[in-house]
């Protein structure tokens, strides 16, 4: 069921103003349960992601900045949520329950994360019979630290070493948009749809066609009724993703029916811009990236803040 805004924050038009990039590997989308968040939520938690990739990017070039990691100051949090100094009481208020609900779902989820193998006696890479770095996996949060002041809306954010290819080093397909246009769609339902519309895979093919399940799954629908619900409003969250200005002409949607006329796929056929599809066209076809493609395993290892290649 679809998250109600609760919050009376005011617009955050000092996002609005900017254009900073968000940047991602598609693996992030597979993270639904940030669809559980509010709209202003969501636009809470990617405005700190992108002042994390932001203040990171360069980071290999800046040997004091090794740590992955941010400050967010309390100035810095009321503007990404558009609140100002008259608001003082209900800013303390409403940002507590924001970042109260971030921190439980950011910390909740658990990804395959990639390592160097290491002895954990002498910290010495482990390495194969073939005379190959032992590759390991584990399930664990992104972030090493995702925490909010208790007494002032600071917020505490450190990715983990494991996790920088993620928003970093990013091995395969990427999504990427600009934050001012994800924050200018005001449903989570159709924030949802477009981040999948941006995933660079489906870009490539013009198409996102996902099963009536995986559709459900992917918007935490559980109920058929509320899925009726969501049919009735498709048109208007394809309205809102169309007004981001990201697509060349209509996003046509239509759904495919089986036994007994019962919905089983939901297709939509759509193209970017020809500047956002460059984008992901040149990196399609760029050596490093169809290299990495012949790796399924991440094949960088960050030591010190600065990411090397394996042999």
């Amino acid at each position: 069921m679809e998250t109600k805004e609760k919050s009376k924050l005011k617009e955050p038009n000092e996002l609005k103003e900017k254009s900073t990039i968000i940047k991602y590997s598609n693996s992030f989308n597979e993270q639904k349960e940030f669809n559980k968040l509010t709209g202003k939520e969501q636009d809470l938690f990617f405005a700190i992601v992108a002042k994390l990739i932001e203040e990171n990017t360069n980071r290999e070039k800046n040997p004091n900045n090794k740590n992955l990691g941010i400050v967010v100051k309390p100035q810095e949090v009321k503007k990404m949520v558009g609140l100002n100094k008259a608001d003082k009481h209900r800013s303390n208020e409403s940002l507590s329950k924001m970042l109260d609900r971030i921190t439980d779902v950011v910390n909740g989820i658990k990804c395959t994360l990639r390592s160097i193998g290491r002895d954990p006696n002498t910290n010495e890479i482990i390495y194969t019979e073939n005379h190959q770095p032992l590759w390991v996996k584990s399930k664990d949060s992104i972030f090493a630290d995702f925490k909010y002041g208790e007494n002032a809306p600071y917020v505490i954010v450190k990715l983990r070493d494991e996790a920088q290819n993620f928003f970093f080093a990013i091995a395969g397909g990427f999504t990427q948009f600009f934050l001012k246009n994800y924050i200018s769609i005001s449903s989570p339902h159709a924030k949802a749809i477009y981040r999948q519309l941006l995933n660079g895979s489906n870009a490539l093919k013009k198409e996102w066609s996902p099963t009536k399940e995986e559709l459900m799954d992917w918007l935490n629908i559980e109920k058929e009724n509320t899925f009726k619900k969501f049919k009735k409003k498709l048109p208007d969250y394809i309205k809102q993703i169309e007004k981001t200005g990201d697509f060349k002409g209509k996003i046509i949607y239509y759904y495919i029916y089986g036994k007994r006329k019962a919905i089983t796929n939901i297709v939509f056929k759509y193209q970017l811009k020809d500047d956002r599809m460059k984008i992901i066209q040149d990196i399609e076809n760029s050596p490093a990236y169809n290299q990495d493609k012949m790796h399924p395993i991440y094949t960088r290892i960050v030591e010190n803040g600065k990411v090397r290649k394996e042999a």
